[in-house]
């Protein structure tokens, strides 16, 4: 009995130091993720608005590490740096630092191209700052009040998770007097992969921009289903 309990052990260390070879073999090279979320159609008629300013308010904390919050490695960032940062990768107590979008992308970029499919998929025709007709269109705006993941290596398990909080507001039904978004997605597996970790956040942003469709079309009555009371997110409390 005792020699299958330590064999069942020895078997568990080995596994969990698979996945953290395998998790340092995917990330050591490169912490950059490459996010795209694929845009929705762009309708050829009706309201016209524009997704005018996009503003990352999160705060990093500086502290070890913290699922609720943004941190970096090597403490609080520089904010050239910080828009870019995504999450942090830990394997069992190790840090493996930060994980952050490709040089030409940054959180606000990111959350304009969630709000901009969501309003489309709505029925919104949305237009870009500076397009001809922007300047008349109806502008929303928004605060990222969270944008943050975390991979976690435990044992032989790899837990990715992706949470976002936004609060957005604009003259439309529904967000007029402003609206909490959320947008949350969470995977656990047994491998690791830099591709598995991109489309952790891309459905977390594909979540955000759902949930903002449906607060604009029952809003407006475009959809059947009751009004969408304040949104509770998932990992709040």
């Amino acid at each position: 009995m005792r020699d299958r309990a330590v064999g069942a052990i020895a078997a568990r260390l080995g596994s969990a130091l698979c996945a953290a070879l395998f998790v340092s073999a995917c990330f050591g090279a490169s912490s950059q993720l490459d996010v795209r979320l694929a845009p929705a159609q762009n309708p050829e008629t009706g309201t016209e608005v524009v997704v005018a300013r996009v503003t990352d308010r999160r705060v990093f904390q500086n502290r070890a590490w913290d699922s609720r919050r943004a941190s970096a490695k090597g403490g609080i960032p520089a904010p050239e740096q910080a828009v870019r940062i995504l999450a942090r990768r830990h394997v069992g107590s190790r840090d493996q630092g930060n994980l952050v979008a490709t040089d030409d992308r940054t959180v606000e970029d990111l959350a304009r191209e969630a709000l901009a499919r969501g309003l489309r998929e709505a029925g919104y025709r949305v237009l870009e700052p500076g397009a001809p007709g922007a300047d008349a269109a109806i502008p929303v705006e928004a605060d990222i009040d969270r944008f943050w993941g975390r991979m976690i290596t435990k044992w032989s398990r790899l837990r990715f998770e992706f949470r976002s909080v936004l609060q957005v507001r604009g003259p439309l039904p529904g967000i007029r007097e402003g609206a909490t978004l959320c947008g949350n997605y969470l995977l656990s597996r047994g491998g690791a992969s830099q591709s598995a970790y991109v489309s952790v956040v891309e459905k977390g942003l594909e979540t955000l921009s759902g949930n903002f469709r449906d607060v604009l079309q029952r809003a407006g009555g475009g959809s059947e289903g009751p009004p969408i009371g304040p949104m509770r997110c998932w990992g709040d409390g």
